[in-house]
């Protein structure tokens, strides 16, 4: 999986978690968990990137991947 894939994991995993009636406290607990670690994945994945280069070429299909990932259709994180 790559970064924003873990970055969209997590979103969805949150979307989950807080979707969770009283009664389903477990199930909320382990979305959070799974959550937290697609967001440390995708973190990881983040600061390696830059590391590697100062910018990505808009053009790039990894850059079109994050900016998919983090901006919804009207572009708003």
């Amino acid at each position: 999986m790559t970064g924003p894939g873990h970055y969209r994991a997590a979103e969805q995993h949150l979307r989950e978690a807080f979707a969770c009636t009283e009664e389903q406290n477990e199930l909320s607990a382990w979305n959070q968990r799974q959550a937290q670690v697609h967001a440390t994945l995708a973190n990881a994945a983040a600061v390696a990137l830059s590391g590697v280069t100062l910018t990505l070429p808009d053009s790039s299909d990894l850059a079109a991947d994050w900016n998919r990932a983090i901006f919804n259709e009207e572009g708003v994180a």
